[in-house]
């Protein structure tokens, strides 16, 4: 049965409580950018945060107090700690693995094609099998942070090693898409900083916002062992340093491979938003879409409140009841929190919303075997690079024809300035940007 009668007093946390922020036992860095190098006004600025007998620290709430003052900057902080300095040779705790997943070119996406993103990132995570990440986060351009929180453990070289293995198996369940790839060295870099929940992205606009999929904090070991990388957690070496207490709040582990109820009933909501942005739903099929949407974010948020504003947002996009109707429907599970039991939600999800409930009874990933799992990365790394080279050669001919139209130079030079290319990779376009009909060329004789 899926009961939560255990969760009840467990509220949703924020991703930084999670991660322990402002309650370090070393130093997290946070920095503050603002402009370009070039301007004036730029501003660079580092902050440590947390302990350290002579570097200079502040508290969370004066970083936090700062952010507001330096409207229109970029802010950026780390999920793990260091001894001193912020580089891979300090890091003292881990508190999370993490996937940057990038748009394309690092262009701005439209709220609809952020959504297309996300929905295409979370249909592959579930076909992947890969362990549930504990936050999503939205940078405000488009693309996400996944974060896989958990208790901090110390930074010994054979877990920073096992760190970047379940990084890598992570990054590898993920094939990309038109619009977003995984940003595999960003990921891979323990010292990285990423931008900062409730800040605000200065290019789009946007606030950067959060989704807590799940409360609970896995168990580093457990994480490894979902990917069977136990063996790299050597248990025998001396310990080199300690560290102080953690916070009470890095007490709440997670068995991986174990559904627990907010995690459920986030795979339960991403399974029904995957068909309906995929497919949509039918007449008779919306009014229990939007029900069990409601049930589940209410599950997942705690708050019937959010979970409604956030519903009406859904059926606005794909469900399309009016609100009268939506109202009406989500009326008593307003006032009551349902609890079902297994075989009755994979009948609903079955049976009334044509969902693949199967993911229920899932008590293992789904492994693919090592030669589909290479299949998949070649054919996402051709689709990658085909991409990027369309962009780049639609931007060549672009520039190339505004210069012609212009009366300006259009020699290779000029136009691997005006893109920001180098000659090399102008001149290895160069026939098919001028593309002159007619004209006899060597690799056509």
């Amino acid at each position: 049965m899926i009961d939560d009668s255990l969760n009840e007093d467990i509220e949703p946390q924020s991703l930084l409580e999670m991660l322990g922020f402002g309650q370090e036992s070393n130093l997290r860095y946070c920095w503050i950018k603002r402009g370009n190098q070039n301007e004036v006004d730029h501003v660079s600025k580092w902050y440590a945060l947390g302990n350290h007998d002579t570097k200079k620290t502040i508290e969370s709430s004066t970083f936090m107090g700062d952010v507001e003052s330096h409207e229109g900057s970029h802010v950026y902080f780390s999920p793990n700690e260091f001894f001193s300095w912020r580089n891979t040779k300090q890091v003292s705790l881990l508190h999370s693995n993490f996937l940057d997943i990038d748009t394309v070119d690092h262009k701005i996406l439209t709220e609809e094609q952020e959504s297309t993103l996300i929905n295409e990132v979370f249909e592959q995570l579930i076909e992947s099998g890969v362990p549930w990440p504990s936050a999503l986060v939205k940078s405000g351009s488009g693309g996400i942070h996944l974060y896989w929180a958990y208790s901090p453990v110390p930074a010994y070289k054979y877990n920073v090693a096992a760190w970047k293995e379940v990084t890598e198996k992570l990054a590898s369940s993920l094939k990309g898409g038109d619009l977003w790839s995984v940003d595999l060295s960003a990921s891979l870099d323990v010292s990285r900083v990423l931008r900062l929940p409730g800040s605000i992205h200065p290019k789009s606009g946007r606030t950067v916002t959060e989704q807590i999929i799940s409360p609970d904090l896995y168990h580093f070991s457990n994480l490894l062992k979902s990917f069977d990388l136990v063996h790299l957690q050597n248990k025998k070496v001396t310990k080199l340093h300690t560290t102080k207490a953690t916070p009470a709040v890095t007490e709440k582990r997670r068995s991986v491979g174990k559904h627990n109820i907010k995690t459920w009933w986030a795979n339960t909501f991403f399974h029904i938003i995957s068909k309906g942005r995929k497919e949509g739903f039918s007449e008779g099929q919306r009014d229990y879409a939007a029900f069990m949407l409601f049930v589940a974010l209410r599950h997942i948020k705690g708050c019937p409140e959010k979970a409604l504003e956030e519903v009406k947002e859904l059926n606005d996009e794909f469900i399309h009841l009016s609100h009268s109707e939506l109202n009406t429907y989500l009326k008593t599970a307003s006032t009551t929190q349902y609890k079902y039991k297994k075989d009755t939600l994979y009948n609903y999800l079955k049976n009334n919303l044509g969902v693949d409930p199967s993911y229920l009874y899932s008590s293992q990933p789904v492994r693919l075997s090592p030669v589909e799992r290479n299949k998949r990365q070649s054919k996402g790394a051709l689709n990658a690079a085909q991409t990027k080279k369309l962009n780049t050669l639609s931007k060549l001919k672009a520039m190339y024809q505004k210069a012609k139209r212009e009366g300006t130079k259009s020699t290779q030079g000029a136009i691997a300035i005006s893109c920001s290319l180098s000659v090399r990779t102008v001149r290895r376009y160069w026939r098919e940007v001028i593309n002159v009909p007619g004209a006899i060329r060597l690799c056509s004789i």
